[in-house]
């Protein structure tokens, strides 16, 4: 392949992709440094009963009495509580206090709060799609720009110096 070819994949899929990334890279640091963001929980509802055949259809019907408006894509079911995804938006959690019964806690997450849960994953099912592609990207960002530089000759020694010391670093982290 050209090195113009493989310039221009890396050019534009880091020029797309570069919000998306900073995004993930702040919500991660955030995260990692203890600032998960916040959710504002208010008790709605006591002593709701969902048994456990078709819980989506039981919620869903529970739900629409609430806030006629609000649409879920899908149920995590933890057993001990159940939550409508995404929780990148207002959402509603079933807490478990004997088996049948549930409090409805109405979610409403901060801002930060809702980009760490796109983040890991939890926000709507066609943005989890957009961050598979996201993932790709990633690697033919990195590999493109790696197949670049073995290309330019006296920089091919600090190249492989530094892979070589980013390798044994990730290793090392790997065995701790």
């Amino acid at each position: 392949m050209k090195r113009q070819t493989i310039f221009n994949i890396h050019f534009y899929l880091s020029i797309f992709f570069a919000p998306f990334l900073l995004l993930i890279a702040t919500t991660g640091t955030f995260y990692l440094f203890g600032n998960k963001g916040e959710v504002e929980s208010t008790l709605i509802k006591e002593n709701v009963i969902v048994t456990s055949s078709n819980k989506k259809e039981q919620v869903s019907t529970i739900l629409k009495s609430i806030d006629s408006s609000y649409t879920f894509e899908y149920l995590k079911d933890r057993g001990s509580s159940i939550q409508t995804r995404p929780t990148t938006r207002t959402y509603y959690n079933f807490k478990k206090i004997s088996d049948g019964k549930f409090n409805l806690y109405k979610n409403q997450p901060n801002f930060l709060l809702k980009i760490i849960e796109v983040h890991k994953g939890h926000g709507p099912r066609l943005l989890n799609h957009f961050q598979k592609i996201l993932g790709f990207g990633l690697m033919l960002i990195v590999l493109s720009g790696f197949f670049m530089s073995l290309r330019v000759k006296k920089r091919l020694k600090p190249l492989l110096i530094s892979m070589g010391a980013g390798v044994i670093v990730l290793g090392a982290l790997f065995c701790l």
